[in-house]
C-alpha cells in the first residue's frame, strides 16, 4: 500500500526487492497483485545471500529502505552483513522496525536490534511507544523517526450493507443482523477469541447480532490449532457465530469490514518476548469508519489515546458486553469517538504517509 502511493509521487524511481514468493525462483520478476508494481524476488526463508545480485540488477540506489520484521529476516547476522556491504557503497540504509524489542525482552533479540539500528542511517517506527522505547534504550534521537502506520480508506464504506452481504460468503441469517467482526490472523498466544464469543452469546439474548470471525491461522502452535477447532465447533452449533475460515483477499476483507457494525480486536496486553508493534487491522477498521473495541495492548496505543471510550480497561466478558452494548445502542460518546478515529484515518491515509516518507527521504539525501 505504501509503494502504491509512493509510486505516484513525481520524481521518485522505485525498485522493489521482495521475498518469499511461493513457486518463484530467486531473480524472477512478478507483478504485485494489488498495486501492479514490479517486484524482483530476492530472498526466501530469511536467506538474503541473493540480495547483492538483485541490487546489481536494479542499479545502485540513493536509499535502500528495509521493511524489517524478525519473522521475515530470521538470520540477523546475514542481514547485517548485507547492510554493511551496502553502506560501504555509500548507499543510505533506512530501517523500518515493525517490531521494537522491549528492554525486558530476550537478550539475543535486543542484541540484534542494537546491531541493526546502529548500522542504519535512520530508523522509522510507527508508534510513540516504539519511539520512546528506543530512546530509553539509549539510541540517539536524531536517528529515530516516527511515521504512523498508513490507513487504507475503504472504497466500500458508502456501499449499502445489503449489497455488500450479497457479495460476501456469509449465511442468509446475517441479513438484518448487527455484525460484530473479529478479523485477522488467528493466534492463540496474543488474542482472546473465546471471551468475544461469550460476550456475543450474552448480547444475542437482547440484540439481533452475529459474530463473524474471519481469518487463517498463523504459526503451528497447538494452542492456535485448538482455538481454530473450537471456533469451527461453535460455528456449527451456534446461530450467533459464523467462521469465515482461511486467508481473505483484500477486497473480501474490505467488504466485510464495510458491512460490519463494530470491529473487536481482542489483543492480550502481555506477550512472550515483549515485542512492541502496531495493529494493521486497527487501521483497516478505522479506514472503514467503524467503531473499534480495543484493549490496552501495545499494538493498539493509537486507539487508547484517540478513543479511550472504546478501550477496555481489561479484557473480560463483562467489559466486552458493556462496550458492545454501547456501540449497538449508538451512544453519543461512541459516535464522537468514531468521528475522532475517522479523522485519524484520513490523517494517516497511505497517500499522506507516502508524502511523509518522501519528505523524510529528501531530508536524508541533503545530509
Amino acid at each position: 500500500m505504501l509503494l502504491n502511493s509512493l509510486a505516484r509521487v513525481p520524481g521518485m524511481r522505485i525498485s522493489v526487492l521482495g521475498g518469499d514468493a511461493p513457486g518463484l525462483e530467486l531473480g524472477a520478476r512478478y507483478r504485485d497483485l494489488y498495486s501492479d508494481i514490479e517486484v524482483l524476488h530476492c530472498f526466501t526463508n530469511g536467506n538474503v545471500s541473493y540480495l547483492p545480485k538483485c541490487l546489481a540488477e536494479v542499479g545502485e540506489p540513493s536509499i535502500l529502505h528495509i521493511q524489517h520484521e524478525y519473522g521475515i529476516f530470521t538470520d540477523t547476522e546475514a542481514l547485517l552483513s548485507f547492510i554493511k556491504w551496502v553502506s560501504s557503497l555509500e548507499v543510505k540504509i533506512v530501517l523500518t522496525l515493525h517490531t521494537v524489542v522491549h528492554a525486558l525482552g530476550k537478550t539475543r533479540d535486543l542484541m540484534a536490534q542494537r546491531l541493526l539500528v546502529n548500522n542504519s542511517r535512520a530508523v522509522i517506527v510507527h508508534s510513540v511507544l516504539q519511539e520512546q522505547e528506543l530512546f530509553m534504550q539509549g539510541f540517539p534521537e536524531e536517528r529515530v523517526y516516527r511515521i504512523p502506520h498508513g490507513t487504507l480508506i475503504n472504497p466500500y464504506i458508502n456501499t449499502p450493507k445489503s449489497k455488500l452481504l450479497d457479495n460476501l460468503p456469509l449465511p442468509e441469517a446475517a441479513e438484518g443482523k448487527s455484525i460484530v467482526a473479529l478479523v485477522g490472523f488467528i493466534r492463540a498466544k496474543d488474542k482472546d477469541y473465546l471471551s468475544v464469543v461469550k460476550a456475543v452469546e450474552a448480547l444475542s439474548r437482547k440484540y439481533d447480532v452475529m459474530l463473524v470471525v474471519a481469518g487463517s491461522t498463523q504459526g503451528e502452535e497447538v494452542e492456535t490449532t485448538l482455538i481454530e477447532l473450537e471456533l469451527e465447533r461453535l460455528a456449527r452449533e451456534k446461530s450467533y457465530i459464523f467462521f469465515l475460515q482461511g486467508f481473505l483477499d483484500r477486497f473480501t476483507l474490505l467488504k466485510l469490514l464495510a458491512a460490519s457494525d463494530v470491529v473487536v480486536i481482542p489483543e492480550v496486553v502481555r506477550e512472550e518476548g515483549r515485542p512492541i508493534g502496531i495493529s494493521g487491522v486497527f487501521h483497516l477498521a478505522i479506514g472503514s469508519k467503524k467503531p473499534v473495541i480495543c484493549t490496552r495492548s501495545h499494538k493498539l496505543v493509537e486507539c487508547n489515546l484517540i478513543a479511550p471510550e472504546l478501550t477496555l480497561h481489561n479484557l473480560t466478558v463483562d467489559m466486552l458486553v458493556k462496550k458492545l452494548s454501547e456501540v449497538l445502542e449508538r451512544s453519543g460518546h461512541v459516535r464522537k469517538a468514531v468521528e475522532r478515529l475517522w479523522n485519524y484515518a484520513k490523517e494517516t491515509s497511505w497517500d499522506r504517509v507516502a508524502e511523509k516518507h518522501y519528505e523524510f527521504y529528501s531530508e536524508l539525501l541533503e545530509r
